[in-house]
C-alpha cells in the first residue's frame, strides 16, 4: 500500500504521488484512517497497478484530488477515494486503463467529478461511483479513445446528473446513464466519433429525464 497522505492521524495540505516505474497493489494520494488532506496530485508515467489507484483516501477525505494516468499497467482508477468523501474530483488519462472511475469505490460523497480522456484503451468508464456513496454531478469529456462502454453515472450506485461530450473516439456503447445505478438527468453531446450504441438513459437503471444531442 502506498499513501501520500498520513495513517492514523494528521492533516496534511498538498500531495504528491508520482509513479514511474515500479509494482504496486494499492495507491492512495490521501491518506489512510485519519486526518484530512486538502488537494492531492497522483501522476503515472508507467509500472505496474496491480490492484487500484486512488486520487483520494482510503477511509478519510480529501478536498481536491487530481489523478494523471499517461502510462504504466493499470486495472481500476478511481478520481475519489475507497471509502471516503470527496469535494471534487480530475481525471486525466492518455493510458490504457482497464475501468475508470471519476468518484469513489465503496462509499463517499463527491458533489463533482470531472474526467477527461485524451487517448487510450478503455473496458469501462463511470461517471460516478462503484459500488457506495453518492454523486451529485458528473462531467466526462472524451477527446479521442477506444472504449467499450461510457456510463454518465456510477455502476450501482445514484448520481443526481450526468454530463458527456464525446469529440472523437471509437466507441461501443454509450450510456448517458448508469450500469445497474438510478440517475435523475442525463445530457449527452456528440460532435463527432465512432459509435456503435448510443443510450440517453442507463443499462440496467432508472433515468428520470435523458437529453441527446447529435452535432
Amino acid at each position: 500500500y502506498l499513501y501520500g497522505g498520513s495513517n492514523e492521524l494528521g492533516d496534511v495540505n498538498n500531495t504528491n504521488v508520482y509513479i514511474e516505474d515500479g509494482t504496486a497493489y494499492y495507491v492512495f494520494g490521501g491518506n489512510n484512517l485519519g486526518g484530512t488532506v486538502s488537494k492531492t496530485k497522483v501522476t503515472t508515467t508507467g509500472g505496474t497497478i496491480k490492484q487500484e489507484i486512488y486520487g483520494g483516501g482510503n477511509e478519510v477525505a480529501t478536498t481536491n484530488t487530481y489523478l494523471y494516468l499517461s502510462g504504466g499497467n493499470i486495472l481500476d482508477a478511481y478520481g475519489g477515494g475507497r471509502s471516503a468523501d470527496v469535494d471534487e474530483t480530475y481525471v486525466e488519462a492518455t493510458n490504457d486503463v482497464t475501468n475508470i472511475y471519476g468518484g469513489s469505490n465503496t462509499d463517499g460523497s463527491v458533489p463533482i467529478t470531472n474526467l477527461k480522456i485524451i487517448s487510450g484503451s478503455f473496458k469501462n468508464i463511470y461517471g460516478g461511483n462503484n459500488l457506495g456513496g453518492t454523486v451529485i454531478e458528473t462531467k466526462i469529456n472524451i477527446v479521442n479513445g477506444t472504449i467499450d462502454n461510457i456510463y454518465g453515472g456510477g455502476n450501482e450506485v445514484e448520481t443526481n446528473k450526468t454530463n458527456i461530450t464525446i469529440n472523437a473516439g471509437s466507441i461501443i456503447n454509450i450510456y448517458g446513464g448508469g450500469n445497474k445505478a438510478q440517475v435523475s438527468s442525463t445530457s449527452t453531446n456528440i460532435l463527432d466519433g465512432t459509435i456503435a450504441n448510443l443510450f440517453g438513459g442507463g443499462n440496467e437503471g432508472y433515468t428520470g429525464f435523458s437529453e441527446v444531442l447529435i452535432n
